[in-house]
């Protein structure tokens, strides 16, 4: 299991909050342990189960997160399942260069979820 963050506060917060937390890998393989990171540190790295934490910045049109090769990195990272967990709506709007066209591909990616009954707001998950 791992948690993908794209900054490096979002990563110290959650390790606080777990602090003490136990968990072995699926594998019991020793370099497979639980990990929290960010996608930088993760290039490289795969785990079974990854939930990549998108974070919404006042600006997303100006965050690094909607560079293609951080988001390729961070949606590739998992083996089996990938969930993520963000602002859907927010992060559809922004678009990233992809050889030189802008194009929506957080929305893609929200689409083909939706398309695969795999979308949930948070109403689905906490209940009302």
């Amino acid at each position: 299991l791992g948690v993908i963050c794209g900054y490096a506060d979002q990563v110290r917060m959650i390790r606080r909050r777990l602090k003490g937390f136990k968990s072995d890998s699926f594998n019991r393989r020793e370099d497979e342990k639980f990990m929290v990171d960010t996608v930088d540190n993760f290039q490289g790295d795969e785990r079974d189960i990854i939930i990549l934490s998108l974070t919404a910045t006042r600006n997303l049109n100006k965050s690094f997160m909607k560079e293609f090769n951080r988001i390729n990195v961070a949606i590739s990272r998992a083996r089996c399942l990938l969930i993520i967990v963000g602002n859907g709506r927010e992060f559809s709007a922004v678009k990233t260069d992809l050889d030189g066209r802008h194009e929506f591909v957080y929305r893609r990616i929200v689409d083909q979820a939706k398309f695969h009954h795999g979308y949930f707001t948070e109403k689905d998950v906490m209940g009302e």
